[in-house]
């Protein structure tokens, strides 16, 4: 997700456009084939969820502004970031090496997912995401 939104800012940045990104994930195999191949516990709950965002650069009417970057973390920079914030974090349920508040349930859309709960709630929100060690940060700050 966070790499789509990459994807996102370059052509909403070139086009000078809106775009709108959904992320869809569907369960459609056996929810323990699914648990196997993610690699978390038996007794998790896998779903299936559709989220969607409108991205702008345009800042009227504009009800959160999201920030990312390229960047990749180590687990240690992204537990000083965490200790260094007073933003509310959650965290992708990969991230197991981080005491962080995460979704109960499994699917791979929870960082779109997050994000609007972010913006349904209006609070600030640091998300986080990893894979194989690599960690990714977003952060959504609420304008309303």
């Amino acid at each position: 997700y966070i790499n789509s939104l990459i994807s996102v800012f370059s052509s909403i940045s070139n086009s000078k456009k809106d775009a709108i990104l959904c992320s869809i994930d569907l369960v459609n195999t056996s929810a323990e084939v699914m648990k196997r191949i993610l690699g978390v516990d038996e007794d998790c709950d896998v779903i299936s969820s559709v989220n969607y965002q409108k991205f702008s650069l345009d800042w009227e009417g504009a009800i959160a502004e999201v920030e990312f970057d390229v960047k990749s973390y180590t687990l240690s920079e992204v537990k000083e970031i965490l200790s260094s914030t007073d933003i509310k974090a959650f965290a992708s349920f990969r991230c197991s090496n981080l005491n962080v508040q995460k979704e109960s349930k499994v699917f791979e859309t929870v960082a779109s997912y997050a994000i609007n709960e972010a913006i349904k709630s209006n609070t600030d929100l640091l998300y986080v995401d990893c894979f194989e060690s690599i960690y990714k940060i977003l952060k959504v700050k609420s304008l309303r």
